[in-house]
């Protein structure tokens, strides 16, 4: 017992010196998300976590872009429809439990084929100047509901420190 409560206390310590380091350093804020595309030496879908600082902002806290080269942060939703398989086999073993063999016939059939579920994600977009002085889109995306929310306060601190008074939160529209 006094073991686990040395490695609670060992755990908790550790993560006070790393708050109160990147407190020294002026952090602002974090959020974790996927990104997509805009940022070279990153992999398509990987996740990553965005920090804040007063002067620049990390990906995961390897890559930095000074905030003088940052140009916006825009928020925006999209709809995506997703499908996925049905289960022949849970399908059947479902009916089977609640009904018996009869069950189990319809139960499988009815699990042919797919299910089309709308889902909305939340996208950001970073607009950049790269060091090498070219005009960058960084794209980031999530669709876990607080994921959702912390990017969107995410892009609107972002927006703030650097002066953008621009919306940062759009809707989707068809032009």
């Amino acid at each position: 017992m006094t073991i686990v409560i040395i490695i609670v206390a060992i755990i908790a310590l550790a993560g006070l010196a790393s708050f109160i380091v990147k407190k020294k350093m002026g952090y602002i804020g974090m959020v974790q998300t996927n990104y997509v595309s805009g940022i070279k030496g990153l992999s398509d879908g990987v996740k990553v976590t965005l920090h804040l600082y007063p002067d620049k902002l990390a990906i995961n806290n390897k890559q930095f872009i000074s905030l003088e080269r940052i140009k916006s942060a825009k928020a925006f939703n999209e709809d995506q429809l997703q499908e996925k398989q049905k289960s022949v086999i849970k399908r059947a073993i479902a009916g089977g439990i609640l009904l018996g063999p009869l069950g189990a016939v319809v139960g499988g059939i009815s699990g042919v084929g797919t299910k089309t579920k709308q889902q909305q994600v939340l996208f950001m977009t970073l607009d950049y100047t790269s060091v090498d002085g070219n005009e960058e889109n960084a794209i980031f995306v999530s669709d876990v509901a607080a994921e959702k929310m912390a990017l969107l306060n995410f892009a609107a601190s972002l927006n703030k420190k650097i002066g953008n008074e621009e919306k940062t939160y759009q809707n989707t529209y068809e032009v």
